[in-house]
């Protein structure tokens, strides 16, 4: 009964060592990517996500796009942007950030030098692994969900793969793995 017993310890303490190492392992994969259709800033005004980022050009200048649209709903996001280009903050492959109370942080991620199509790739992924190693120093625990656009695929004219190509270069790193980033695929919604 005895060496009954122990196997039976040594079995349970086998199990529970093997799930905690399990769950260890799968805590470690890198951040989560999803896509889906939706508005953005929608979205983030129903508190969907800790985060927005939108690409921006480095001339402070946020006049069409969505980057207009963040500037007219939340104009202290231009300020942000506004203050990055005073202090040389709004260079390519950087952010500026503002924290919307109640809502979150949005990102103006300058993922080109001038409006217009001249997106650079490099740029975008610079500023989003920048974006996220921002919340990894601040020390945000849990999951962190952060909502994009097709950033530089709009008006920066880039395909949907150049932004997929970066962001799949982010996907597995094991630095990032509390980030949950969601594609949202501009839809509006219908009255």
């Amino acid at each position: 009964m005895y060496m009954f017993t122990t196997i039976c310890i040594i079995i349970t303490l086998g199990i529970i060592i093997y799930l905690m190492v399990k769950t260890s392992i799968q805590n470690k994969k890198g951040m989560i990517v999803t896509e889906i259709n939706g508005d953005l800033l929608k979205l983030f005004n129903q508190n969907v996500f800790t985060a927005i980022a939108h690409g921006c050009n480095c001339q402070n200048m946020m006049g069409a796009g969505i980057a207009k649209q963040i500037k007219d709903k939340y104009p202290q996001v231009y300020d942000a942007d506004t203050q990055a280009t005073k202090y040389d903050f709004n260079t390519l492959g950087n952010y500026s950030r503002i924290l919307i109370p109640t809502k979150g942080y949005i990102f103006n991620l300058y993922t080109q030098i001038y409006p217009g199509s001249n997106a650079n790739s490099s740029a975008i992924y610079n500023s989003l692994s920048e974006m996220i190693y921002y919340f990894k120093i601040k020390g945000v625990q849990g999951r962190i969900k952060i909502g994009v656009p097709l950033i530089g695929c709009g008006i920066g004219g880039l395909d949907k793969e150049d932004l997929l190509e970066n962001i799949n270069l982010l996907k597995d790193n094991n630095r990032f793995a509390n980030i949950d980033l969601v594609i949202v695929n501009y839809k509006p919604s219908k009255r």
